[in-house]
């Protein structure tokens, strides 16, 4: 039996802690984005990752509509019970829900990963006087979540979907989260319509869709899901680098 002292040691060990359930599936698409981006060859070499699938987590449309409650509470909590199993390496696997980080509680003692601020990061230093479109939630297209993110980078012209862009887009993230394959026609009228955007590059902003589109848009991706796995990687290789206090 492992003594006090080693428990504590192993406690205070690299660890990622991922927010998950907004929706399920995707966020089982978001691990494995973390786990193919880790490098890992063998089972010793893979993140320690703790997952908390937290379908509790009220609908953040709902909420942005204001006809449900804020999320923010009970994300703040899987943060917490995540940070108190070990996680040194916190992130919340969905964009939306960044829309209520204002109103949470992010533990002290561990690195919180924000999926936007990689997002904008990105951004800013790859996609410069560049046009972008947006693929997003209907959520976040109703409070133009993205569209005021990325008004903060340089000489950006954000292009979003029409209303009726939008309804195509609804489908794909339904069909994700009941588990349904995106069919091929559907993948064939996202394209068509960011084909005619006449954009630089899409921003992929919802786990759904990068998990629906990957590797088929007709142009560059800046898919959040990707740069967010890339990130708490880097985290989680840095704190493995730092010696411990």
């Amino acid at each position: 039996m492992p003594s006090a002292s080693s428990q504590i040691v192993a406690q205070r060990r690299p660890c990622i802690g991922v927010v998950g359930g907004m929706g399920a599936i995707a966020t089982c698409y978001v691990v494995e984005t973390i786990l193919r981006r880790s490098g890992g060859q063998t089972d010793h070499t893979y993140p320690r990752t703790l997952v908390d699938f937290n379908s509790t987590v009220p609908s953040r449309t709902e909420a942005i509509l204001g006809h449900g409650e804020s999320p923010a509470a009970v994300v703040s909590q899987s943060l917490q019970t995540l940070a108190d199993a070990g996680a040194t390496v916190l992130g919340i696997a969905c964009n939306t829900v960044h829309h209520f980080l204002p109103s949470m509680t992010i533990p002290s003692g561990a690195v919180f990963v924000n999926i936007v601020e990689t997002a904008l990061s990105e951004v800013t230093h790859r996609w410069e006087n560049s046009r972008i479109g947006l693929l997003q939630s209907p959520g976040a297209a109703r409070v133009c979540f993205w569209s005021e993110a990325l008004s903060t980078c340089p000489q950006v012209d954000v292009v979003t979907a029409t209303p009726e862009q939008q309804l195509a887009v609804n489908e794909a993230i339904e069909r994700v989260k009941a588990g349904r394959p995106v069919a091929a026609d559907l993948v064939r009228e996202v394209a068509k319509q960011i084909q005619q955007m006449e954009v630089d590059a899409v921003l992929v902003g919802c786990t759904e869709l990068s998990m629906a589109f990957e590797n088929k848009l007709p142009v560059p991706s800046i898919d959040t899901t990707d740069l967010f796995a890339k990130e708490l990687i880097r985290v989680w290789h840095q704190q493995q680098q730092t010696p411990e206090p």
